[in-house]
């Protein structure tokens, strides 16, 4: 299993800002996607929607950007698709 010390959560794009410390005791949700990938981008607004459900029950749902590409062309996939919980770039899992 991974715990919270196994994500590495490299640079915020979008969302507030977290830390390994907001992930601690949390159930952490961690989805990997891209601007490029159709599937991808269906899947995020069903994200949004268990961020905003279960969100205050103690689920942190992070976005992973893995993809290349500018930082712009993110934030306007985010923002187009209505995303809200925190997205980042350059992150990863160490196990």
């Amino acid at each position: 299993s991974v715990t919270p010390d196994d994500i590495r959560l490299g640079k915020r794009v979008s969302g507030s800002e977290i830390t390994s410390e907001h992930l601690k005791n949390r159930v952490v949700l961690v989805e990997f996607w891209g601007v490029a990938c159709a599937p991808c981008l269906v899947s995020m607004p069903k994200m949004e929607q268990l961020h905003k459900e279960l969100g205050p029950m103690g689920l942190m749902v992070v976005g992973v950007h893995a993809q290349g590409g500018p930082v712009e062309a993110i934030e306007q996939s985010v923002q187009k698709l209505g995303v809200t919980f925190p997205i980042v770039e350059n992150a990863g899992l160490s196990k």
